[in-house]
Formats: C-alpha cells, sequence, structure tokens
C-alpha cells in the first residue's frame, strides 16, 4: 500500500523502510538502549506503517510519523517497565560507561529516561526530540504539526516537571 509523502510521491512500507529506516533507528537508539528492545520497537514501527496503509490511512509525512510511532513505541515500553516492578529495569549502568568526569551519569540518565517517559506524551516527545536527539524547536515543530513556540512551549513544561521531579530525588540522595 502506499504512503503519500510531502511532495505527493507514493512509497511502500519496503521504500519507507529503505528511505527512513536509519533516521527511525537512530530515534530509537536515543530511548532505548538495549538492542532487543530497539529492534522490537523497529519492527513494530514498520509494521503499523504497514497496517495504516492497508487501512487506507493517508500519511503525509512518513519521515514524522515514522519518527513519532517509535517514539511511542519507546514510552509504551518505559511506562511498561514502570508498572512491572518485578521485572528488571533495562537500563545497566555497566554496560554504559559514565564520562570520567561524572561517575553518576548512567544512574542520572536512567531516572531522566524514567521521569520522560511519565510526561504526557507531547511533553515527552518535545523533551526527548530536544535534548537527546538534539533537535531545533523548529525542526520538532514541523514533526509534530505544531508551531514553534507550541513546541518550546511544550519542552519548557517538561524540563520544569523533571527539574522538579530530578530535584526532589537529588536532594535526598546527598542527605
Amino acid at each position: 500500500m502506499p504512503t503519500a509523502d510531502a511532495s505527493g510521491s507514493e512509497d511502500t512500507t519496503e521504500e519507507m523502510l529503505e528511505r527512513h529506516g536509519p533516521l527511525v533507528m537512530q530515534v530509537i537508539w536515543n530511548l532505548v538502549p538495549v538492542a532487543d528492545d530497539a529492534r522490537d520497537i523497529f519492527q513494530d514501527t514498520f509494521l503499523q506503517h504497514y497496517l495504516a496503509m492497508r487501512q487506507g490511512r493517508s500519511i503525509h509525512n512518513p519521515r514524522a510519523w515514522l519518527c513519532q510511532t517509535a517514539r511511542h513505541g519507546a514510552f509504551r515500553l518505559f511506562r511498561a517497565r514502570q508498572s512491572a516492578p518485578d521485572r528488571a529495569s533495562s537500563w545497566d549502568a555497566d554496560q554504559h560507561p559514565a564520562p570520567a568526569t561524572d561517575p553518576d551519569h548512567p544512574l542520572l540518565l536512567a531516572r531522566i529516561r524514567t521521569v520522560a517517559a511519565s510526561l504526557p506524551d507531547r511533553q515527552a516527545q518535545v523533551f526527548i526530540m530536544r535534548h537527546f536527539e538534539h533537535l531545533s524547536f523548529a525542526e520538532i515543530a514541523d514533526q509534530l504539526g505544531c508551531s514553534a513556540a507550541a513546541a518550546r512551549a511544550s519542552g519548557y513544561k517538561a524540563l520544569q516537571r523533571i527539574r522538579s521531579l530530578l530535584g526532589d530525588k537529588t536532594e535526598e540522595s546527598h542527605v
């Protein structure tokens, strides 16, 4: 089934995989550090694209749609892991050595990812795109289909919420 992109050309899911697969995997790797989880989300993203095309949905910006679908998959994984306390976290600090200047880096990064997964979807998306994918607010706005001002406001709210949640835990851990 074809996908209509911004230029009006139509592409199949296989062509979307070839064209946007590396970008989608980069988005996933920025969020999910475990290879098996990343591959599962990648596969699910393109499966969802295929199913959307079979249902006759029109996707006007497939690049943004695929990236957003991948982010949603990562957020679902984080939320599932948060709600299942008997499962071990997918983040293994020993596999990801901290920078020499900050021995607590892997722990802080894991806490940030957990807190980001608890944010409202739009705030979480903007936060991840801005701070993990290093996109500008204009690029974020383009991918999410909103104004740069709206993306900036969501990013600000997300950052404030994350700071408030991490601030409380940071103070407790230093006592």
